[in-house]
């Protein structure tokens, strides 16, 4: 495959000042650069009642039709409080199947601990949508 096979890009796209009543959002940043192959997503939010970031990093496989990558340094500040990811979250989405496997990970604010000790499959029942 040649590199001008693939599609490829950046984006980058920055809104200031969202309101509906009860959610006060003064910033949203998304930054996605990458090719096919190697991709990545970054997503910042501030505001009130929910701030917070996330990391997405991945490969797509055109012919297999599969996304494999990861959910990393990702935190929110929450009316509960502080919640982070403890460690990155393997993900593997199976556009043919409709079926996506989420890794082993953990969730942690200062009072809890939501852990999910297994991977997880979760999409379409028969794999044909």
């Amino acid at each position: 495959m040649k590199s001008t096979d693939q599609i490829g890009g950046n984006l980058d796209v920055r809104v200031d000042r969202i309101s509906q009543p009860g959610v006060n959002i003064s910033l949203v940043q998304l930054n996605a650069k990458g090719t096919e192959k190697q991709h990545e997503l970054r997503l910042r939010v501030q505001g009130e009642p929910v701030s917070g970031q996330l990391a997405l990093a991945g490969s797509f496989d055109r012919q297999a039709e599969r996304w494999k990558g990861s959910l990393s340094d990702t935190r929110f500040q929450t009316p509960v409080g502080p919640v982070a990811l403890t460690r990155s979250i393997a993900l593997d989405y199976r556009n043919l199947e409709q079926k996506i496997s989420i890794g082993p990970h953990c969730w942690t604010n200062p009072n809890a601990e939501l852990c999910v000790p297994e991977t997880i499959d979760a999409g379409a029942a028969d794999g044909r949508g």
